[in-house]
């Protein structure tokens, strides 16, 4: 992502943030509604999904730059309110971004080893933990699941999901069963 960002933008950086449109919608539930004048649209954390699906859809063709020029302009316009929150709001964005950050839907990678290494220890830095045993005859148990959604329609944003995890453990024998 680093690679294609400074290819795009012809300057190095200091490293990348990733966000999908539930941090959007987290940053737009601080902010509140906000205005794209290029666009003709007010964008609210409620219409956020729909409107970034209509412009990903509406004369779409292979090689179409519509969605992405619609999320540009959507990400310049929330840094820009982002810019003149009062304290208050600010103290309430951080929350809400530290919240994306456990859930995994705000990720970050960092070229310093320093404050890479902090990020992924604070585990914000997308990467698959291995699980670790900090005892002998232990053994690491990790589920990661993940989804995606490469369809024109992104018809997943729609679906609601139940999982659950059963773990059996016996004397010579740990048995999953994952069921979603």
């Amino acid at each position: 992502t680093q690679w294609f960002l400074e290819k795009e933008t012809t300057r190095k950086v200091d490293g990348v943030i990733g966000m999908n449109l539930s941090v959007a919608k987290a940053i737009l539930e601080v902010v509140g509604e906000i205005n794209l004048p290029d666009y003709g649209e007010k964008i609210n954390k409620n219409n956020l999904f729909e409107q970034a699906e209509f412009y990903a859809e509406t004369k779409f063709f292979p090689g179409s730059g519509q969605k992405a020029n619609f999320l540009s302009g959507l990400g310049k316009q929330l840094f820009e309110e982002i810019r003149n929150l009062n304290s208050e709001k600010q103290y309430k964005l951080l929350e809400a971004l530290l919240n994306q950050f456990e859930k995994n839907e705000l990720q970050m990678v960092l070229n310093n080893s320093e404050s890479a290494k902090v990020i992924a220890e604070l585990g914000w830095d997308g990467a698959m933990y291995s699980g670790k045993c900090g005892i002998d005859r232990c053994e690491a148990d990790y589920v990661y699941l993940v989804e995606s959604n490469f369809g024109v329609n992104k018809a997943n944003y729609f679906m609601y999901r139940a999982i659950e995890e059963a773990v059996d453990i016996t004397m010579t024998s740990i048995k999953r069963t994952l069921k979603i």
